[in-house]
């Protein structure tokens, strides 16, 4: 998971190599009779990946490729529970992050504007903020597997 969140930052694409190593090893683990079950892993594949396609049938671009295969191949290897816990704290902590950066940006273009005479006019450049989506599932899943943090429990 580091290495794909490392290649997520640098290229800002995962390989579906990676997604599909992940994939096979929960295969073997559902083979040797590990936890969690089988109709676990099947809901854990559609109960996040199918609202991240659908956000990006709202907006597009919400996310990549490459991470709703990757929540896919995580909630197939470790269930539904798992995968709605690490999603929760993944979105909640890559929006503050996408807002602060937001934030930074806005405050540099009003000063930009200020300090070339412009009066402050300021002309909102709405860029588009590409946000790599997979170092925040690591963190979830640090905080997930480190803490056993359960917060998601009543749902599953």
């Amino acid at each position: 998971m580091f290495v794909i969140a490392f290649i997520d930052v640098l290229i800002r694409k995962i390989p579906n190599k990676l997604n599909f190593i992940i994939f096979a090893m929960g295969s073997l683990s559902l083979l040797l009779g590990r936890m969690p079950p089988l109709a676990d892993r099947m809901l854990g594949i559609f109960c996040i990946a199918v609202p991240m396609i659908a956000a990006n049938n709202i907006k597009e671009n919400s996310f990549g490729g490459g991470d709703v295969k990757l929540v896919a191949v995580l909630g197939w290897s470790f269930g539904t529970g798992f995968i709605l816990n690490v999603s929760l704290i993944a979105l909640v902590v890559a929006g503050v992050y996408g807002i602060t950066i937001i934030s930074f940006q806005r405050i540099q273009g009003i000063l930009r504007d200020c300090l070339n005479f412009n009066l402050c006019n300021s002309q909102n450049q709405n860029k588009e903020l590409g946000i790599p989506f997979a170092p925040f599932l690591l963190f979830g899943i640090f905080l997930e597997e480190i803490w056993n943090i359960q917060m998601l429990l009543f749902l599953v």
